[in-house]
């Protein structure tokens, strides 16, 4: 677990800057299984994740439920449904207990408007959701369920034993006996 003042000072902002954050929000303490927020309802908070790991989830209308993300630090949100108060199109629950100190919308928007600073910083976290989702897009269109699954390692390296198989297959976009055969190939070429 790393505290508030070490998650700040990784955020490359002024000392003035860190400290009217430091000062907005409030650290809460979440259990394993709670949700930081849920599909179909407001999104109230923007997290920084102090401790812990999240997993990103939509239930379609059949009731199929997909894993779509996961998150084991930086910021936790669904930043779409927080800035534009419209019902979140995902939810976002705990896979461990976590500690994230957590800023309401209004505190979010001071925040970003506390200088130019602030709106830098606000434009940034944009960019970073948007590069990730591009990201997403372009490896669900190019690369192969393999060159997906390899990646998702590098990410998540430690946390992959808290997904279950059929999290890991719904993230990469196959089905869990293929991420079984995947693995099993991985592990016959390490083994060689």
């Amino acid at each position: 677990m790393i505290d508030l003042k070490e998650f700040v000072s990784r955020l490359n902002i002024s000392e003035e800057l860190s400290g009217v954050f430091m000062e907005m929000g409030e650290i809460v303490n979440l259990k394993r299984k709670e949700y930081f927020v849920r599909q179909g309802e407001p999104c109230r908070y923007l997290g920084a994740v102090l401790d812990g790991q999240f997993r990103f989830s939509h239930c379609d209308a059949e009731g199929e439920e997909r894993t779509i993300g996961f998150n084991t630090n930086g910021f936790v949100t669904e930043y779409y449904a927080l800035l534009n108060h419209v019902p979140a199109r995902y939810s976002i629950q705990t896979i461990s207990e976590a500690v994230v100190y957590r800023l309401t919308y209004q505190q979010v928007i001071d925040f970003y408007e506390y200088s130019m600073e602030g709106q830098r910083f606000g434009r940034h976290i944009a960019e970073q959701l948007f590069f990730r989702r591009d990201e997403l897009i372009f490896s669900f269109r190019c690369d192969t369920p393999e060159e997906r699954y390899k990646k998702l390692l590098k990410v998540a390296d430690h946390s992959m034993n808290k997904l279950t198989l059929k999290d890991v297959a719904s993230l990469i976009g196959v089905t869990p006996e293929t991420v079984s055969r995947i693995r099993r190939k991985l592990s016959d070429e390490d083994e060689s």
